[in-house]
């Protein structure tokens, strides 16, 4: 596992932060790197959210095979469970970008 620089996991709650290994034998399992690409940062326009709360983080899509996404998400919700969100997130300013948002929503 990789953290992108300036990115810290300080601050995650232990929901998020022991799935951390799940997802990074998803990864492994499909020989791709993982990178952990946002977590608590403080992004303008993101208060009260669960990144903000320490129960989320984002990780590095945009080197996947689209074919292979879907898949990736799918193998990341069951092996974390209901306990998770796993989304595929896609932002285009300028510069497409895809990642995994992984979030947990319980207790």
């Amino acid at each position: 596992m990789r953290v992108k620089e300036g990115v810290t996991l300080d601050g995650l709650k232990p929901g998020i932060r022991t799935a951390l290994p799940l997802m990074e034998k998803v990864f492994e399992g499909n020989d791709v790197v993982m990178v952990v690409t946002s977590t608590t940062d403080d992004v303008e326009g993101r208060v009260g959210t669960a990144h903000t709360e320490g129960r989320a983080v984002d990780l590095r899509a945009h080197q996947i095979n689209p074919y292979l996404l879907a898949f990736m998400r799918d193998q990341l919700r069951k092996a974390l469970g209901l306990s998770y969100k796993v989304v595929v997130e896609m932002h285009w300013p300028g510069i497409l970008r895809v990642h995994f948002h992984v979030e947990f929503i319980a207790g």
